[in-house]
């Protein structure tokens, strides 16, 4: 995949997102036409693994198309933003789950970073709960990463750790209307008693301090050994670019209407 088919497909999603913008802020979520062609662009692939069907491209072409996204409209970048670094962490968990996610044509995974939930082991599972907020694209996603506190191992105490759920695990709470963004469909949800097997566990400590994936397959991959936490915060900068340029051009074109 080259680049200059990489930002045609990114401003073909961007000019859709805008022409429904007003609908997907009204909607609080993404209007479904704009969904749609966020998944039918493969805009998904930018950072996940070839060996799994993905491009494996590098950051820089990932923040150029949020840039081009939140250009258009500031919730489609911020979800298409935040969709794709989870396609890029999940490179880091165990192979068992890559499979489960990525051998499914379009199985997008969203999460929540805070670690507010609770989880313990039972009979070689651990049972998660808990109340997560701020679930970015959660209408479109199948399966869903929530951070929950631990013990892996007693000397250590309590860390945080995503456990990986289908969908359907989780109760969503529709509790998203701020001032801006509505689109992004930023929802709440409930996880009450769930079972997560082990593979589906991915405890962040060790990820953010050695920056070695699970799968042996991706240690050597320079895209997967980036540092994992400044990696991760790039979701959250990325889309602010282009909603930073959006305003600056929108100034300059009222200064050439404006009259003394």
């Amino acid at each position: 995949m080259n680049r200059e088919e990489i930002v045609r497909r990114a401003r073909w999603l961007g000019e859709i997102a805008e022409r429904y913008r007003a609908e997907s802020e009204a909607r609080c979520d993404l209007h479904p036409e704009v969904a749609d062609a966020l998944l039918e662009s493969e805009l998904l692939k930018v950072l996940r693994p070839k060996h799994f069907g993905g491009w494996q491209l590098d950051p820089k072409t990932y923040v150029d198309v949020v840039r081009e996204l939140s250009y258009r409209d500031g919730s489609v970048g911020w979800v298409y933003s935040v969709l794709e670094i989870h396609e890029w962490w999940l490179a880091y968990a165990d192979r068992e789950l890559q499979e489960e996610i990525w051998g499914n044509e379009e199985a997008p995974l969203v999460d929540s970073l805070a670690p507010v939930g609770r989880a313990v082991q039972v009979n070689g599972q651990w049972r998660v709960e808990g109340h997560w907020r701020f679930v970015s694209g959660i209408s479109l996603a199948k399966w869903v990463a929530v951070n929950a506190l631990a013990t892996f191992d007693q000397a250590l105490g309590q860390e945080p750790a995503f456990f990986v759920l289908p969908k359907q695990d989780v109760r969503v709470v529709e509790d998203w209307n701020p001032v801006g963004l509505r689109g992004t469909g930023s929802h709440s949800i409930i996880v009450e008693e769930a079972l997560v097997p082990p593979h589906r566990v991915l405890r962040l400590m060790p990820i953010a301090t050695t920056g070695i994936p699970r799968n042996p397959e991706f240690q050597d991959e320079s895209l997967y050994r980036v540092p994992f936490v400044p990696m991760l915060a790039t979701a959250i900068y990325a889309p602010a670019l282009g909603l930073a340029q959006r305003a600056v051009d929108e100034y300059r074109h009222w200064l050439t209407r404006r009259v003394r």
